[in-house]
């Protein structure tokens, strides 16, 4: 998983990375991304937040105040457990072409096997930070 921190006016405060193998769906893969990052934001001491991802049926999952019965389900209801503690959350869809960071991130950590948390956008990242401005 690839995340990325920016603040209000899209500059990046920080990145995480971890490495998630062996997911079969992307919509999977995402959700099981979210609650590190909902946990990075939240350890970072930040209290308001927006959750931006590309994955349309997530983020309607997660608007959602209806049961979710999907094989998401319970990955979702661990988000919004996990994201009750901030005074204003939200999350939102983002077309592919402006998470492309995240996406690249994602992918350095899973050739590496390794994940991190900076508190700068790590070299791999720099150049695509500058296209991805939400």
């Amino acid at each position: 998983m690839g995340a990325i921190i920016r603040d209000s006016s899209g500059r990046c405060l920080g990145a995480a990375s971890l490495p998630l193998h062996g997911f079969c769906s992307p919509e999977i893969a995402e959700a099981m991304a979210l609650p590190s990052a909902v946990a990075v934001t939240r350890d970072k001491g930040y209290d308001k937040a927006i959750f931006a991802s590309d994955c349309l049926t997530l983020i309607q999952r997660l608007t959602s105040k209806a049961p979710d019965r999907s094989q998401a389900g319970s990955i979702v209801k661990d988000i919004k457990s996990l994201a009750v503690g901030f005074s204003s959350v939200s999350y939102c869809h983002i077309p592919r072409s402006l998470n492309e960071a995240a996406h690249v991130l994602a992918r350095s950590c899973n050739l590496a096997s390794v994940g991190f948390i900076s508190d700068c956008a790590p070299e791999c990242i720099r150049k695509t930070l500058c296209i991805d401005v939400i």
